[in-house]
């Protein structure tokens, strides 16, 4: 099932990025490339693609699109 990153905030973002990357990282380290490699992979690719969108055509709304500390002022 494939994930709609549209409906997710920046900040959620940003947290699935960091806990796929960590998979990924200890995969490669345990020299394990089996599926769940792969779609860790293609999760990361996603999610980078969703923010690059996002930053080329600006924050569709302040609340989703900025990060915490942006909020705290």
């Amino acid at each position: 099932m494939k994930i709609d990153y549209k409906d997710i905030s920046i900040t959620e973002l940003v947290d699935l990025l960091a806990q796929k990357t960590q998979k990924f990282t200890q995969l490669m380290s345990d020299k394990n490339f089996n599926e769940e490699y792969t779609e860790c992979k293609k999760v990361i690719q996603e999610i980078l693609s969703e923010m690059e969108l996002r930053k080329q055509t600006g924050p569709a709304s302040p609340e989703t699109q900025r990060l915490p500390a942006e909020n705290e002022n």
